[in-house]
Order: C-alpha cells, then sequence, then structure tokens
C-alpha cells in the first residue's frame, strides 16, 4: 500500500486502481467547480443586460420612481402571448425613443404580440414588427419597406 503526505493528512491509496479513483475524484471536484463558476457568470452576465435595460428606461423615465412605475407597468405587458420582460422593456424603449408616448408604446406592444399570438408568431416577428414602427415613426411616414 502506498502512502502520500498531503497538509489535509495522511492519503493513502491501493495499487493503481486507488491512485485512479483519487485522480477521478480530483476531477469530479474540478468539473462541480468549472459548472459553478459558469453558473456564476451567466448570473452576472443576466445582471447586465437587466442593469442595461433598466438604464436605458431610466434614460426615458427621468426619475427612479416613474422607472419602478414603468418596470412595473412592462411586467404586465410582458404577460401577452408572445412578449417576454425582455422584450418588452427593449420594445418600450426603442419606440418611445423616436417619439411614441407611454402610453401608445403599451397599448401597441399589447395589440401586436396578441395579434401575433393569434397567428402563432412569436418574440422573434414581434422583434420585425417593432422595428418596422419605429421606422414608421422615425420617416414619419409608411415605405413599401415596412
Amino acid at each position: 500500500m502506498q502512502k502520500f503526505e498531503t497538509r489535509a493528512g495522511r492519503f493513502s491509496t491501493s495499487g493503481l486502481g486507488g491512485v485512479t479513483a483519487a485522480f477521478g475524484g480530483a476531477t469530479a471536484v474540478v468539473g462541480v467547480f468549472s459548472a459553478a463558476v459558469a453558473a456564476a457568470g451567466a448570473n452576472l452576465e443576466s445582471y447586465a443586460g437587466y442593469d442595461g435595460l433598466v438604464r436605458g428606461l431610466a434614460t426615458l423615465e427621468g426619475t427612479a420612481e416613474a422607472t419602478k412605475q414603468r418596470l412595473a407597468q412592462m411586467r404586465e405587458v410582458a404577460k401577452v402571448p408572445g412578449l417576454g420582460f425582455e422584450e418588452a422593456v427593449q420594445g418600450d424603449i426603442r419606440l418611445r425613443s423616436v417619439g411614441l408616448s407611454a402610453n401608445l408604446s403599451e397599448r401597441s406592444m399589447r395589440a401586436f404580440g396578441n395579434a401575433l399570438a393569434t397567428v402563432g408568431g412569436g418574440k422573434e416577428q414581434l422583434d420585425g414588427v417593432l422595428l418596422a414602427l419605429t421606422q414608421i415613426q422615425a420617416k414619419g411616414k409608411v415605405s413599401a419597406e415596412e
């Protein structure tokens, strides 16, 4: 039987099989640690995305209280089929940044979200509709492209 001294104490292995088992255990620990680091990175990335949405909305709203209220409204809009919270906030920012009112932005997203859900559309199609709406508003007229 081979014995190895470590800071934690004695570590015994019995032949090559014991060494292989010890390395297998170490590999498992490294794998779990890698998964934890990846999850932490994903959480940080998710927070950064959320923070960016809040900052964009805060630019339009002007105050923390107004931003908080608008976020609550966007959570309600996100309940529309075919919409998610991120898409609702991004759509609101896009529509309002070209001059639509908060009320019209919200009504538009609800209406188009419901209409797209009725025909089996989803987030990708809504993104195209929002792009067309922002282009129409920015140009001031409807062109063949939209």
